[in-house]
């Protein structure tokens, strides 16, 4: 099973996790709509045990 998360910020300033999300392409739209464009994020795959 795999989740999706964004993580916004940097090491320097702090980091937040928003999420989990069901799919890439859902937590891409969460961070258009929703992030500063001027924010600095990624998105991170889950890979979670059964």
């Amino acid at each position: 099973m795999e989740k999706y998360i964004i993580i916004k910020g940097n090491v320097v300033d702090g980091l937040e996790f928003i999420g989990p999300f069901d799919s890439a392409e859902e937590a891409n739209n969460h961070a258009d709509y929703y992030l500063d464009p001027q924010c600095e994020w990624v998105i991170g795959e889950l890979k979670l045990k059964s």
